[in-house]
């Protein structure tokens, strides 16, 4: 069976359908204003963003779930009240995540459940919210707000190779649309140093209240 997972700020849960019938087959509860989901293929496990701001808790929770069980196995706790986008390396147990509260990307073992690094933004930059990685690269690509731009860092060691100026839709809208292109920024998606391609874009689609995933 191929499930759709959804996860559900308002409800503070994550539910699970049949995606051909689209009848619920599972939920599980996690903290408030459940946003940012992340998928493990490889182990099967979700990870889950919620808590903070919402929950008046000065930290942040990242919600670890079996998803074969629809059973939570843990939660890891962050210092931020305010954690947005988390991505996974596939070649081993990074995960990045956006550290709003602190303007910074934390780089997490999943394995461990630690947080191993804490990388600040450039200065200035501030209200980091979607992430993309391009793991083959070593690129980290991260969006802020304040003001709109976008970062690209170098996931081995943090530093910032490249940071464009991108429009940025108006707070009110529910969701926000980034598509980048090479065509549209040269400077960024040059080949440099055999690191880079110009096959790599970027399309980042967050969310405010709801996000989904396909799992098979």
């Amino acid at each position: 069976m191929i499930r759709l997972v959804v996860v559900e700020g308002d409800a503070s849960a994550v539910k699970v359908y049949d995606s051909e019938s689209y009848q619920p087959v599972g939920e599980i509860k996690v903290s408030i204003d459940a946003d940012s989901i992340a998928y493990d293929a490889a182990t099967h496990h979700l990870y889950v963003v919620s808590g903070g701001r919402e929950a008046h808790t000065p930290y942040s929770l990242i919600s670890v779930i079996d998803a074969d069980n629809s059973k939570k196995l843990r939660d890891i706790k962050i210092n931020t009240n305010h954690v947005e986008a988390i991505v996974l390396e596939k070649s081993g147990p990074r995960m990045f995540c956006n550290l709003t509260g602190l303007s910074a990307v934390g780089v997490m073992d999943r394995n461990k459940s630690t947080l191993d690094a804490t990388w600040p933004l450039p200065a200035g930059d501030k209200l980091n919210v979607a992430m993309a990685f391009d793991e083959a690269n070593h690129r980290l690509f991260v969006v802020t707000r304040n003001p709109g731009k976008l970062i690209a860092l170098n996931s081995d060691r943090s530093a910032s190779t490249s940071r464009v100026t991108v429009p940025w839709m108006s707070s009110n809208r529910r969701m926000q649309t980034i598509t980048l292109c090479w065509r549209k920024f040269p400077e960024l998606f040059a080949p440099r140093r055999g690191f880079w391609s110009r096959s790599c874009i970027a399309t980042i689609l967050p969310s405010r209240t709801t996000k989904t995933k396909m799992l098979k």
